[in-house]
Formats: C-alpha cells, sequence, structure tokens
C-alpha cells in the first residue's frame, strides 16, 4: 500500500510537470503568434507608407511631364514668332505666359 502512494504521488507531479510545461508552451505560442502579428501589422503598414509615397511620386511625375510638355509648346511657338520678326507678339505671348505664373515663379 505504502508503494501504491509513493508512484501515485509520483505520478501527480509528474502530471503536474507535465501540464506546467503544456501551460507554458501554450503561452510562448500566442507570445510567438502575437510578435508575428505585430511583424505583419508594422509590415503592412510600411507597404501602405510605400504605396502612398509611389502614387503621390507617379503623380508629380505625370504633372512634370505635362509641365515639360507645355513649355516645350510654348517654346515651340516663341520661336516661331521670333523667326517670323513677330516680335510685338512673342512679347505679348510671353508676358501671358509669366502672368499665369504664381507670383513667387516671376522672378524675370
Amino acid at each position: 500500500m505504502l508503494h501504491l502512494l509513493k508512484w501515485l504521488i509520483v505520478l501527480y507531479w509528474f502530471l503536474n510537470l507535465l501540464c506546467c510545461l503544456i501551460i507554458a508552451r501554450a503561452f510562448h505560442n500566442i507570445s510567438l503568434r502575437e510578435k508575428r502579428h505585430e511583424l505583419l501589422v508594422q509590415q503592412m503598414s510600411f507597404l501602405q507608407k510605400q504605396l502612398e509615397y509611389t502614387t503621390e511620386m507617379e503623380q508629380e511625375y505625370q504633372f512634370v511631364r505635362k509641365w515639360n510638355h507645355d513649355m516645350e509648346n510654348h517654346l515651340f511657338s516663341l520661336n516661331y514668332l521670333i523667326r517670323t520678326q513677330k516680335y510685338l507678339e512673342a512679347d505679348v505671348y510671353l508676358e501671358t505666359i509669366l502672368s499665369e505664373l504664381p507670383p513667387e515663379k516671376r522672378t524675370l
């Protein structure tokens, strides 16, 4: 009887230790999942910011392309007016272009 009691006590402590290990493992797994979740949230935030930046840069690029295209056309028009000796028209055209610029850009 005493021998059986000793084995039951050993079995009791073994099962307690096993339960503690299982619980510790479960908490460890939860901690890992939380860290992975935080990392994914950070990555999503970074990708969202990258997408916003890329979209903004694409819009800026399109604006610069349009501006360059417009300036090229203005230069061609001015070149034509000067080559055909229409200086007054060239001056009026240039003044019109400059008047469309914001005041801080008019440095001429």
